[in-house]
């Protein structure tokens, strides 16, 4: 397995580990369901994040409209797509890695905004346990 990685990289190491296996045929395609179902709900949650975060309506209250979900998720396929043609997985990589440097940021600015409406909430002064005697 060693020599197909180095003689014909990565990305051909699953099939032929895939292949070797009993029930070669039926593995394969259960690991490509696999992999579909983990691509449409990691890129489902992600635009719905986004989403989330660029509507203007409250996110506690409302979900993102479908309209600006479907925009998103647009958006991250051509970026996607732009990128893979440029140089292929490389640039792709460096520029996932890139954009989570503003969600670190959002994120922080979230935190900040929940600790603020915990302390303009005081819930912790008025739902108080009795204490036991």
């Amino acid at each position: 397995m060693l020599d197909i990685v180095s003689n014909q990289g990565a990305m051909t190491a699953i099939p032929a580990i895939l292949t070797s296996l009993p029930l070669s045929n039926i593995i394969l395609v259960l690991f490509i369901v696999i992999a579909m179902i983990f691509l449409t709900t990691t890129l489902d949650s992600t635009t719905y994040t986004i989403a989330s975060y660029a509507g203007t309506e409250n996110m506690s209250k409302a979900e993102p409209s479908k309209h600006l979900r479907i925009i998103v998720a647009a958006v991250i396929a051509v970026l996607s797509l732009i990128l893979m043609r440029i140089g292929g997985l490389a640039p792709l990589e460096v520029v996932s890695g890139l954009m989570g440097i503003p969600i670190i940021a959002i994120q922080l600015l979230t935190i900040y905004a929940a600790k603020k409406m915990i302390d303009e909430d005081k819930a912790w002064q008025t739902n108080v346990r009795a204490k036991n005697k």
